[in-house]
């Protein structure tokens, strides 16, 4: 959509569109505050309350305000069963999976001289 600012505007004119408005500052069109915020665009729906944790999603028709988690079980090609703390993420060929690394006997602080 084209914007057809006013020709020959005097200091403190208004000129809208939509829902943004802007205002003849004697240099140039200043957008006035709280008239294009990211809640008055037509694909984003921002809801209430809003929470520090939260972002902006696309949900495969509009953006949203959501709570987002990651979660590496959700990801294709990945078994996590039971994880314990210590394991690591390794790929036996087929997939990703948790498991627990085994003992090399390998010391580092030996390398180290400790």
């Amino acid at each position: 959509m084209a914007l057809n600012f006013p020709d020959n505007p005097t200091v403190g004119d208004s000129y809208t569109s939509g829902t943004h408005t802007w205002q003849w500052d004697g240099i140039a069109w200043t957008t006035v505050p709280g008239t294009a915020g990211l809640d008055n665009l037509s694909d984003v729906v921002i809801t209430a309350p809003l929470a520090a944790d939260q972002g902006i999603f696309y949900n495969g028709t509009n953006w949203v305000n959501a709570t987002h988690t990651h979660n590496i079980a959700d990801l294709s090609g990945t078994t996590i069963v039971s994880p314990t703390p210590g394991q690591i993420l390794s790929y036996n060929g087929t997939k990703w999976v948790n498991s627990t690394p085994a003992d090399t006997g390998f010391n580092p602080f030996l390398l180290m001289g400790a």
